[in-house]
Order: structure tokens, then sequence, then C-alpha cells
């Protein structure tokens, strides 16, 4: 037990993220974060602190090295957190997820920053397009069986992405329309991988996917309809 002033909702894992926007009020687990001097009146963090000495926990690698940044060994505050969450690990999904509340992750997710002058929920939308989807075939790696795959920090590092920069407020406006409309839908299946229909299935069927990836490519250059259907149909 320790102080409820020292709590703070954790996306703990890929899991935690229903939609295309992270909602706290679902989450499960939370993060302790404990400044450097805790103050003296909270006996219950101290006596976590202590507790945590009496088990090794400050001798260990990663905790032991917060010395050299003088910090405490437990401090984990001061970090920053991502305005979107791209995971690490992907299955029949692609959702990469607004983190607006710029809660803490876990490893297995990675914390992303818009550069300056980039619009955060455009460039959150660009990154759930079908496009982005491909590009993880492209540079990331699979991993066991039931299309898991890993995309590690280098691989996202190298990912071809739409730029956002070049966003008009036209396109910008109709980018956060439609990221809404899925998100008030939740996310589903890329793919769905039980259907025996012929042709688009789960979320490439849906309307929403499909009016936010006819953007990515009118954002790609491309302002023939027609064009930007077939591609989309390819």
């Amino acid at each position: 037990t320790v102080e409820a002033a020292y709590l703070e909702p954790e996306i703990h894992g890929f899991m935690d993220i229903h939609s295309v926007v992270v909602d706290q009020n679902i989450l499960t687990k939370s993060v302790v974060l404990i400044p450097t001097n805790p103050r003296s009146a909270d006996k219950y963090i101290r006596q976590y602190i202590k507790w945590g000495e009496t088990e090794g926990f400050h001798e260990r690698s990663t905790c032991a090295n917060r010395a050299t940044e003088n910090r405490a060994w437990y401090d984990l505050t001061g970090r920053p957190r991502g305005a979107i969450i791209w995971p690490k690990l992907h299955q029949y999904r692609h959702i990469v997820a607004h983190n607006p509340a710029r809660l803490s992750c876990n490893c297995n997710l990675y914390d992303l920053f818009p550069l300056s002058g980039i619009d955060e929920i455009g460039l959150c939308a660009v990154l759930n397009s079908t496009v982005l989807a491909l590009m993880k075939f492209l540079f990331g790696h699979q991993m066991g069986r039931e299309a898991n795959m890993v995309t590690e920090i280098f691989d996202v590092k190298m990912l071809l992405v739409p730029d956002a920069k070049y966003l008009t407020p036209s396109l910008e406006s109709r980018f956060r329309e439609v990221l809404e409309e899925i998100r008030s839908r939740g996310s589903e299946q890329l793919v769905d991988v039980n259907s025996m229909e012929k042709g688009l299935t789960g979320e490439l069927a849906m309307a929403d996917r499909q009016r936010l990836d006819d953007l990515v490519l009118k954002l790609l250059g491309l302002n023939d309809l027609a064009t930007r259907s077939t591609l989309r149909e390819e």
C-alpha cells in the first residue's frame, strides 16, 4: 500500500489498447512515480522504498545507474511520454494510439514524438492507415506463428511514412473526423481471418478505413479519385 498521489495509470501492453485513442479509464495497472525526495509525511511510500532496498532492487544495474543522473534509484519521474503509442508486437490488428493524457507505457510499446509543426492527431491518423500496415511487412519481421510480427526500434525508424507536415487545413480536419469515427467503433482485425467471404473483410471493408486510406493517398499527391480507388482495391 502506498499513497495514491504516487500512482498513475500505465499502458502495460498492446492488449490495453482497444481504440486509436488510449482510454485511461479501462487501464488495470499503475506505475509508481516517486520523486527523489518524497514528502516526509508520506510514511507508506517511505516504507515501500525501504522494502525495495531490503530486496536489493537498488543494486540492480538499471536502478543503480540512476545515481549517475543525480536521481534516486526508485525515481521514474521526468521521463518524456509520447503523444502517440506504436506497439512493438503486432498480430491481426493494425492500431497506433493517440495518447492525449501522456501516460507512461511499458517497454513493448514505443513513445512517438511528432516533430515541431506536425499535428499529432493528423500524424496518428496517417500511422493508422493501411499504407503503414503494409510497411510493417517490409521492415518488421515474423515471430512464431499466427501472424505474429515484431517491429524493433530500428525497424520503426526505417518505416516510410507519408509526411504529415504537408497536411492542408482541409485534409487535417478530415483526418480528425475519420479518426474519431474509427475511435467510436473500436479496433477490429484488419482482415477477418475466419471469414469465408471473397474480397475485402474485417477493417479493410469498413467505410471509415476506406476513407482514411483515401485521404492518405491524397496526401501522397494522388488527386485522381479513380486512381485512388484502384489502388485501394489492390
